[in-house]
């Protein structure tokens, strides 16, 4: 799991060999990581997951200045849920994680090898 310029680091590390020791990647307030041509290398490497927020500027502003990782449609079916699956709802770049949000119930799915809601 990684947020906000830690996914960069993490695309970045991840990429040239891949890890027997990592299945899943997960991406939280990520501001893009198109630098690495990022999304079929790790598509092929791990199973890999996206998490924004509303109203998260570091998402937003990274897109921007990242560029976007492949075609919408790519970024879509790997998007989980941020908001919805729960009563706790998250906005911004630091809401991730809290307790009993759909963002961090999301991610505890992939870290326990179950599959997220990618909508809810």
């Amino acid at each position: 799991m990684a947020h906000s310029y830690g996914s960069l680091l993490m695309a970045s590390a991840a990429l040239p060999q891949g890890s027997s020791n990592v299945d899943n990647i997960v991406f939280i307030g990520s501001p893009g990581y198109a630098e690495i041509e990022a999304p079929a290398a790790l598509a092929a490497a791990y199973d890999f997951y996206l998490v924004q927020a509303p109203g998260d500027p570091i998402v937003a502003a990274g897109w921007i200045t990242h560029g976007g990782s492949g075609s919408d449609d790519f970024l879509a079916q790997h998007r989980m849920a941020a908001n919805g699956c729960t009563d706790v709802e998250i906005s911004g770049h630091s809401d991730y994680l809290l307790t009993g949000s759909t963002s961090l119930f999301n991610t505890a799915l992939v870290a326990t090898g179950q599959n997220p809601h990618l909508s809810c």
